[in-house]
């Protein structure tokens, strides 16, 4: 019997959409070989995309004891590992298999594989199965709604990622005049709901820090609180999980360069749209996401009108 689990390398966030790819990283293996088990431990609370119950419910209980633990945790990749490195991993599973009956692979460090990446290869012929579209998206729908509200919105879901990343996003021109841009466009294809989801400036704003937010972006917020159909949704630590369920849900989702809103386009069945300052801005995170179905990458605001 051979088990796999994820310690995830994190200082303690609960919402960081890293922790996440970790942890789905055991999953992905289990379809990648069959004969790999998941198992959940309990810094898996740290993340709260999934629940506990519903993490227990398609894991496998873990033995009380194991003959071999195989700890791997020479890997620090952020953004995947490569398929070299899974066949690496794979061969060192399969060698433990020949001397021990029962096995616990425990991967730590920064050692995911992420589904857009798993898609990648079936798309570079590395795999022969499509194991994201077969199997990986519909085990993480089926995890995900297994406790939480799956009724479609028709509405657009926009979410602004600013934080402790705030500066460095300006720099990067997504900036409240960029999303005032895109609002006007939007509306001029759709008169449809607009809902913005980004955290507030409260105590508790950030699940992963307090942050000190500029006045300068307090009042930027008017750019857009008065456009048509929009609707400001601030987010902090008690509503987290609402707001994360509200944007897996929308018929369209707007995407900022953030694990967050990434992990609800992946269990998403909307229209999933991201600008290329996304890629340019978190590489390790958006580089392979043209591959996946239902994910449209624009360059300006105004190319959304022909998307």
């Amino acid at each position: 019997m051979i088990h796999i689990t994820y310690f995830p390398s994190t200082n303690g966030a609960l919402s960081s959409g890293h922790i996440f790819f970790e942890i789905f990283t055991a999953f992905i293996f289990s379809q990648l070989i069959p004969e790999i088990k998941p198992v959940w431990n309990n810094k898996w609370n740290l993340s709260k995309f999934i629940t506990k119950k519903s993490f227990q419910k398609y894991t496998e209980p873990p033995l009380s004891k194991y003959d071999k633990i195989l700890v791997i945790n020479q890997y620090r990749k952020w953004e995947s590992i490569s398929f070299q490195d899974f066949l690496d991993i794979k061969q060192l599973i399969l060698t433990a298999k020949k001397q021990y009956s029962n096995i616990l692979v425990q991967l730590q460090n920064v050692c995911s594989i992420h589904p857009d990446v798993l898609h990648s290869w079936y798309t570079k012929k590395l795999i022969k199965e499509n194991i994201y579209i077969e199997k990986t998206k519909p085990l993480l729908e089926k995890m995900y709604y297994f406790d939480h509200n799956s009724e479609p919105i028709d509405a657009v879901g926009i979410h602004i990622r600013r934080g402790d990343l705030l500066t460095r996003l300006y720099k990067a021109g997504l900036t409240m005049d960029y999303y005032k841009n895109l609002i006007i466009n939007i509306n001029n294809v759709l008169d449809i709901p607009i809902y913005i989801y980004c955290e507030s400036d409260e105590k508790e704003a950030t699940t992963r820090s307090c942050v000190e937010y500029s006045s300068q972006f307090n009042k930027d917020y008017n750019l857009l609180k008065d456009l048509k159909n929009v609707h400001i949704k601030l987010g902090n630590i008690h509503n987290f999980s609402e707001q994360f369920n509200e944007l897996v849900r929308c018929k369209y989702l707007f995407l900022s360069p953030s694990g967050f809103s990434l992990w609800a386009a992946f269990i998403s069945t909307g229209k999933i749209f991201y600008d290329k300052k996304c890629v340019e801005f978190r590489p390790e995170l958006f580089f392979n996401t043209h591959v996946l179905p239902n994910f449209l990458q624009y360059n300006t605001p105004s190319d959304i009108l022909h998307l």
